[in-house]
Order: C-alpha cells, then structure tokens, then sequence
C-alpha cells in the first residue's frame, strides 16, 4: 500500500511546473516561448537568465529525488518497489495537468 501511496504522490511532485511558475513569477515571460518551446529549466534560463534557470533546475531535480528518498529513509522501501515511485515523477513532469498534460522533455 505505501508503494501506491509514494508512487501517487511522487506524480503529483513531479507534475509541478516549478520553470514555468518561476518564469511567470521572476521573468513575468512565458518560457516556452522560448527556445524548444517546452516549459523546462533550459527555457526558464534562457527567459530569465541564471536567476530564475537555476532554482527552476534544482526544484525539477528535487521533485524527483524528494519522494524517491523519502519513501527510502522514512518507509524502508527499497529494491523493486522504488522503481514507481522513481518513474512517477518522470511521467508527472511530461504531461503535467497543470498545463492541460503538455509538460517537459522528462529528460
């Protein structure tokens, strides 16, 4: 049950358009106007610089190491079991439901 419950979790973490909301925030530009087109932290850089590239990277690493080392450290889940919780955030960031299932390159 707490794979579930991690791997649910972990897509909604991963679904978060942390470039794009940034790029809104701090550039006040629609990063996906930019570049590849795709809302992710190369275009969030190139929108607004290192500012807004940087952190933009580093919440899009996060929301996929977050729930893969918590469901580790606190639920002792390892081995197979880990391997939905680590793929759900991949899924969560290319076709996010927050910008009607268009996310990045899941790369």
């Amino acid at each position: 049950m707490a794979v579930v419950l991690w791997t649910g979790l972990a897509y909604l973490l991963g679904a978060i358009p942390f470039p794009f909301w940034l790029g809104r925030l701090a550039a006040r530009r629609d990063i996906r106007s930019f570049g590849d087109g795709n809302p992710g932290a190369i275009n969030a850089w190139k929108a607004g610089g290192w500012r807004v590239g940087l952190p933009a990277l580093l919440l899009d690493y996060l929301k996929g190491a977050v729930p893969v080392g918590l469901a580790h450290f606190q639920y002792s889940l390892s081995g197979w079991c880990l391997v939905p919780v680590a793929l759900a955030p991949v899924l969560g960031h290319a076709s996010t439901p927050f910008l009607k299932f268009r996310g990045g390159k899941a790369v």
